[in-house]
């Protein structure tokens, strides 16, 4: 009987070509799978910490005819912009050792046409003694965000909510402020 011989030579280059071509289809596959899922989740969170509803969310555009409400008409004659609080909506960053968390809200500021309100200034606090930011001045686009401090997820007093509370609305593109006309003043905001 004749020895069966032995091949040390190792994979060819085709062979290698092939391996790495199914890695690469594998590592597509599975970042576009996780892709989805944490886009899908990233969907869920938002509905659940205040995504106004369609009853009270703002036009495509901010209202009629598309504009920004920034207290005059003609560049140069101021008009009565009463303000008021559009939309909030919150989300929550974790500490890349998951220990703790933060939260910041998006403030939308318009008129009573529904135009977003540029150069106004919103004056909030948090709940649970938070230090966080308390005021912010808003875009041509009407928003703007307030990030809160940090918070304990475990240990010891772990904070499992926050509330963040809109006071006023104030500056000089800014007549008066309606709070009774707020969609929304308050919003709580789930720990991660």
């Amino acid at each position: 009987m004749r020895p069966v011989r032995r091949d040390d030579r190792g994979a060819t280059l085709p062979e290698y070509a092939l391996l790495i071509g199914l890695v690469v289809v594998v590592c597509i596959g599975v970042i576009s799978y996780l892709t989805d899922a944490s886009d899908a989740e990233v969907d869920q969170r938002s509905g659940e910490i205040g995504t106004p509803s369609e009853d009270n969310a703002l036009p495509a555009g901010g209202g009629g005819g598309g504009g920004t409400s920034t207290g005059s008409t003609d560049g140069g004659t101021p008009t009565d912009v009463v303000a008021h609080v559009g939309g909030l909506s919150g989300a929550t960053t974790t500490s890349s050792n998951g220990t703790k968390w933060s939260a910041t809200v998006t403030i939308s500021v318009v008129d009573a046409s529904g135009q977003p309100v540029a150069g106004a200034t919103v004056t909030a606090s948090w709940s649970a003694g938070n230090k966080g930011g308390t005021s912010c001045l808003t875009s041509s686009t009407g928003t703007c965000p307030i990030t809160s401090d940090t918070f304990n997820r475990g240990g010891g007093n772990p904070v499992t909510s926050v509330e963040f509370t809109v006071s006023n609305v104030s500056g000089d593109s800014v007549t008066s402020y309606d709070s009774a006309a707020n969609t929304a003043s308050s919003l709580v905001i789930p720990a991660p």
